[in-house]
């Protein structure tokens, strides 16, 4: 299948990032590009972060992805809201994740995404696109531990994903994917130096939602 993951992030959107001028890549889409293209599917990520809602557009068109994936956390919210509509406007099915949509999965399903992937992603992810290479209209995704669905009106959750207990058996995520020069060259401009980010475990040992 042809996948289309997006960071729902724009650097020009946000005023007091362009004064502090420290941007990270969204690793979350990284792990799931690598193991997306593991499974056999074609990913192209398109990284809101130096891009605009202008050259999303274009590149949805270009692509015609089979999925978009949307990655979507409290300060995005209102960009996945609005790239998943122009997305849906153009007849495209998207899936969402990441901390906002796994807590908050009503207004992300009632604005028009076909399912909600809630917490850890890889597994989920390559059972998804699997399935709906076989069955395109999605009538089985009741059977993929992970997902919330809207049905009949009513939120639906299809059970808990495990979580992955052996990290490194996930493949690296696919840096090669994004222009890294940009994020490099970002820090550079302000600080003098560059730094880049790493995950070296996952979850949280305190008690927020996500």
């Amino acid at each position: 299948m042809e996948l289309m993951l997006v960071n729902s992030y724009f650097l020009e959107r946000d005023a007091n990032e362009q004064k502090v001028m420290k941007p990270y890549p969204a690793l979350g889409i990284l792990y799931l590009a690598a193991v997306a293209k593991q499974a056999g599917h074609s990913v192209h990520i398109f990284d809101g972060t130096f891009e605009t809602f202008t050259a999303y557009r274009t590149t949805i068109q270009l692509y015609k992805p089979d999925l978009i994936g949307i990655y979507a956390n409290v300060i995005t919210r209102e960009n996945a809201l609005e790239m998943m509509k122009i997305a849906r406007e153009m007849k495209f099915p998207v899936v969402l994740g990441g901390p906002d949509p796994s807590a908050d999965a009503a207004e992300y399903l009632q604005a028009g995404a076909l399912a909600i992937v809630a917490g850890e992603g890889e597994q989920t992810l390559v059972e998804l696109l699997s399935l709906l290479e076989e069955n395109p209209a999605g009538e089985e995704l009741r059977s993929i531990a992970g997902l919330v669905l809207a049905q009949n009106g009513q939120l639906y959750a299809t059970g808990i994903r495990k979580r992955i207990r052996d990290l490194d058996a996930l493949p690296l995520p696919d840096r090669d994917a994004l222009n890294m020069e940009q994020y490099l060259t970002a820090w550079q401009s302000k600080h003098s130096y560059s730094s880049l980010n790493l995950i070296t475990s996952r979850g949280c040992p305190y008690h927020c939602t996500w």
